[in-house]
């Protein structure tokens, strides 16, 4: 609360390990919702980059002025997505995020382990979204239980076949 407060330049970004609002086997995160979030809006944080999931996942959410950006670039293995409704973007797999600000602008590229550029967008200081290159989401796990107990979509567990 204190760091979201003080004075700071153009653009307010937080950072942490966890994601507040996440598409892949994780899932959202009620705590931190609700211990960041009033806070988050009252200062008006304009990007939010955790990894956590091992996925790349852009999400704009409603009745948040904040962009949520998730880069798990760590793993070894991408996760499932549990859901598939938010977006714009979101793939199962291991990226990285690279991001560029000018005072007018900043622009978010999500980019695959491989070096693929998936998905990128820019957002101007009132908050204004313009998504200039989006490949398809990927669709919502079928064994949604089966991947948040740890397994992988057909049963088994995580790894065992790599």
């Amino acid at each position: 609360k204190d760091e979201l407060n003080k004075p700071h330049a153009t653009w307010l970004m937080a950072c942490a390990h966890h994601d507040i609002f996440g598409n892949g086997s994780h899932g959202d995160n009620g705590v931190l919702m609700t211990t960041w979030g009033e806070e988050f809006k009252k200062a008006r944080v304009d990007l939010y980059l955790c990894g956590h999931e091992h996925t790349l996942q852009h999400l704009e959410i409603p009745g948040w002025s904040t962009s949520f950006v998730v880069a798990g670039g760590g793993a070894a293995m991408a996760e499932p997505m549990l859901r598939d409704q938010r977006g714009p973007f979101s793939r199962s797999v291991t990226g990285f995020a690279a991001l560029d600000f000018t005072p007018e602008k900043m622009d978010v590229k999500l980019i695959t382990a491989e070096g693929k550029l998936v998905h990128e967008f820019n957002r101007d200081r009132d908050g204004k979204i313009d998504v200039t290159l989006n490949t398809p989401s990927d669709k919502a796990t079928t064994n949604p239980v089966r991947v948040i107990q740890g397994f992988d979509e057909k049963g088994g567990a995580k790894g065992a076949n790599d």
